[in-house]
C-alpha cells in the first residue's frame, strides 16, 4: 500500500485521461475454491454460482456476459484469492443491475486472508436505481478519502440490501496510467457511430438494420515531454500485451470518473520523435460494446 504521488493527483483533479491495460484480475485467473459466490465471508464455504453463469465471466473483458449465484438473498460476496499480491489503484464494475434492485450499497473490500475475517473497504458505491458502470479512482481506507495504490492478494465484492439476483459483467481491477496533457485537438467527446445495413428492394424502398448504437470514437494527438509522461505511454501498451487487449479510457477524471469507455486499438503503436525531448502519441480508439451511451 502507498499513496499516489502529488503529481499523479493533480493530473486527475485537472482532468487528464487516464488509460488502464492492466487487469489483475485477468493475470491472476482465479478458478476452483479462489473465486466464489458466497453467502458467507470464507473461501472455503460453498460457491454459489448458477452454472451457467461462471463466476471466470468477470475477467474475460467482456461486460455483457454474466455471472450470477443460483440463489436470491440480501448479500452476497463475489470474493477471490489472486494466488498473489497484485499491485493496483482503480476499479470499474460493468454489465451489473444493480439498478434494476435499487435500494443496495456495493463495496469493494480486501481481506486480510481467504476467510474474510478482517476487511477493509476501499470504496463504496449507492447505485440507486441506475446499472451504469461503477468505478473509482479513489480506493481509500474505509471511506477517509486519500486515494492509495494497494497491492493485495484477498478482494471481493459484497452487495447488500434488498432480497434480489445480483449479476455483474465484469471487474476490472490495475493499475492506470496518466497521460499528462489532453490532446491537441478538440478530443470530440460527444463522437459516435451506429452500425446498420441498409437494403433497398427492387421497389426502390429501402429498409435498415440497425447492428449496433452509440459506440464511442476517439482520436487524436499528445505531444509528450515529460519522462513520466513517455513511461505511462509505453507502461500502457505493454498492459495491453501491445495493443491486443482491450483498455479502461477515462477523458475526465476528476470530473466524471464513471465516463469510463472500453476501447480497442490498432496493434501499432504509433509514438514518433518530435523533438529532442518530446515524443508524439497518435490514438485512434474505437468502443467495445456494451457502450457507455446507452447506460442509464
Amino acid at each position: 500500500m502507498g499513496a499516489l504521488t502529488a503529481a499523479e493527483l493533480a493530473l486527475v483533479s485537472n482532468d487528464k485521461p487516464i488509460l488502464c491495460g492492466d487487469h489483475v484480475i485477468a493475470r491472476a485467473a482465479p478458478s476452483g475454491t479462489n473465486l466464489k459466490w458466497l453467502a458467507g465471508d470464507n473461501l472455503s464455504g460453498t460457491n454459489i454460482v448458477l452454472a451457467a453463469y461462471p463466476v471466470k465471466r468477470i475477467f474475460d473483458k467482456h461486460q455483457h456476459i454474466i455471472t450470477k449465484p443460483n440463489t436470491s438473498g440480501v448479500e452476497f460476496n463475489l470474493s477471490m484469492n489472486l494466488g498473489a499480491a497484485y499491485e493496483f489503484d482503480m476499479i470499474m464494475i460493468g454489465g451489473h443491475n444493480f439498478g434494476t434492485e435499487g435500494g443496495l450499497t456495493v463495496k469493494f473490500e480486501k481481506g486480510t486472508d481467504a476467510t474474510f475475517g478482517s476487511t477493509t473497504t476501499l470504496s463504496t458505491w449507492t447505485p440507486g436505481s441506475s446499472d451504469k458502470r461503477l468505478v473509482s479512482l479513489v480506493l481509500d481506507t474505509n471511506g477517509d478519502g486519500t486515494a492509495l495504490r494497494w497491492t493485495e492478494q484477498f478482494i471481493r465484492i459484497n452487495i447488500a440490501g434488498s432480497t434480489f439476483t445480483p449479476e455483474i459483467g465484469e471487474i476490472w481491477v490495475g493499475l492506470r496510467r496518466h497521460l499528462p496533457y489532453n490532446f491537441n485537438q478538440t478530443l470530440q467527446e460527444d463522437r459516435t457511430r451506429s452500425e446498420l445495413i441498409r437494403f433497398r428492394s427492387r421497389s426502390g424502398m429501402t429498409t435498415t438494420y440497425t447492428l449496433s448504437s452509440g459506440k464511442a470514437l476517439r482520436e487524436g494527438k499528445i505531444e509528450i515531454d515529460t519522462a513520466a509522461g513517455k513511461t505511462a505511454v509505453t507502461n500502457w501498451w505493454s498492459d495491453t500485451s501491445f495493443g491486443s487487449n482491450p483498455f479502461l479510457w477515462i477523458e475526465e477524471p476528476g470530473t466524471s470518473p464513471s465516463d469510463c469507455h472500453v476501447m480497442t486499438c490498432d496493434p501499432e503503436l504509433s509514438f514518433e520523435d518530435n523533438k529532442p525531448t518530446s515524443k508524439v502519441l497518435d490514438l485512434q480508439m474505437v468502443e467495445n460494446a456494451p457502450y457507455l451511451s446507452g447506460e442509464s
